[in-house]
């Protein structure tokens, strides 16, 4: 089974410990940094868009790009009940201006655009999911040739210690929608990360993670039914499914990444500290990397396109 099938409908569950927020101010520090503080921007990897949602908020026109159908549809399910949710609302003052988001279902391998953004990014993992010297390349130059002149790319790559940290290790976790177990390995001398996700994911958790998406991202209270099953009321007997899903990613030495931009025609701005925003070190765990376009600065025939709405 390919990746973010099954995983897709109790991803946003699961992850809830992921540090979004703070991801998006780091961004929002790096795009204003370099005058980019509205405009066409695009997320590759954009999962189930809890990223993508987020900088449209904070004023970007976003476009949102990922291979899986799975995820997309729970992006787009999300987008569908924030806006219904906008609209029903009595006070017009609790309505916010949010531009709707482009989704589109493309490998980021090979994705296209309908003219050059501002900004594009790539967190959560997403690059470490290219396996080869020659995809990361090719992300790359794509990245380089669907940027505006002076655009901005940043992404996120998770290093090789946080894999060996992770190494050998056997994670579950159990949770009103579903289990899952997760075996990882990690294999130091190819760099390579690999991991079994074995998953017992009920019937109608689709449903139930895009209701409590919306909600944690409106502020709104747990959902009536969550707590229900919290305090073990009015249960019913549900079904359960068994899938499995098989994730391979992998690593980068800094120095091979930074001639890798170079190559792809990007300009090396810096790389990161994730964690601190600060300089990187051995203990690094996760890297951000940001780069430049700079070919199209003298060129006349280029020029950033809006979408059509």
């Amino acid at each position: 089974m390919a990746c973010y099938e099954s995983f897709a409908e109790i991803y946003d569950r699961f992850m809830d410990d992921v540090p979004y927020d703070r991801w998006r101010d780091h961004l929002l520090s790096i795009f204003k940094e370099y005058g980019i503080r509205s405009g066409l921007v695009a997320e590759l990897g954009c999962g189930t868009g809890n990223m993508t949602e987020r900088m449209a908020a904070s004023g970007y026109d976003m476009t949102g790009i990922d291979r899986s159908t799975d995820m997309l549809q729970i992006a787009q399910e999300k987008q569908i009940r924030r806006l219904l949710s906008r609209e029903s609302a009595a006070d017009s003052e609790e309505k916010t201006e949010t531009a709707q988001i482009l989704y589109l279902c493309q490998d980021m391998r090979s994705f296209e655009l309908y003219g050059t953004m501002a900004g594009i990014y790539a967190v959560c993992d997403a690059m470490n999911y290219l396996l080869t010297e020659e995809d990361l390349l090719t992300v790359l130059r794509l990245v380089n040739n669907y940027l505006d002149p002076g655009g901005v790319f940043i992404f996120d790559l998770v290093s090789e210690a946080a894999y060996r940290k992770m190494g050998e290790r056997t994670i579950a976790d159990c949770r009103d929608i579903g289990a899952f177990i997760w075996q990882n390995e990690f294999d130091e001398a190819r760099r390579i990360n690999h991991y079994d996700l074995e998953m017992f994911i009920r019937e109608d958790a689709g449903e139930l993670a895009v209701e409590s998406s919306v909600e944690s991202s409106s502020g709104k209270e747990q959902g009536t039914e969550e707590k229900r099953d919290a305090a073990g009321e009015g249960r019913e007997e549900r079904a359960y499914f068994r899938r499995h899903e098989e994730h391979v990613t992998r690593t980068y030495p800094v120095d091979r990444v930074i001639c890798l931009i170079k190559e792809s025609g990007l300009a090396f701005e810096k790389v990161l500290d994730a964690e601190t925003m600060g300089e990187i070190s051995d203990r690094t765990q996760r890297y951000y990397f940001v780069a430049r376009e700079i070919a199209k600065a003298g060129s006349k025939n280029t020029a950033s396109f809006r979408r059509w709405k």
